[in-house]
C-alpha cells in the first residue's frame, strides 16, 4: 500500500494509523505479540524482550 501513495499522503495519514504508538515498529511489535497470545494458546511460547545492550569490552 505504501508504494502506491505519495510521500505527502503517507505523512498525512501516518499519525492516524499509529494512534498512541510512537512509531511503526512499536505498533507492529504489539500487533505481532497479540497474534501470538491469541493464536498460540496450545503452543509452548514465550515472548522475550531483550534489552538493548552496550558492549562492555574495549578494544585497543
Amino acid at each position: 500500500m505504501a508504494e502506491t501513495l505519495s510521500e505527502e499522503m503517507l505523512t498525512k495519514i501516518t499519525p492516524g494509523i499509529l494512534g498512541e504508538w510512537p512509531n511503526a515498529y512499536a505498533l507492529t511489535k504489539c500487533v505481532a505479540e497479540d497474534v501470538v497470545r491469541s493464536k498460540g494458546d496450545k503452543l509452548p511460547i514465550a515472548i522475550v524482550r531483550p534489552s538493548i545492550g552496550k558492549c562492555q569490552i574495549q578494544w585497543e
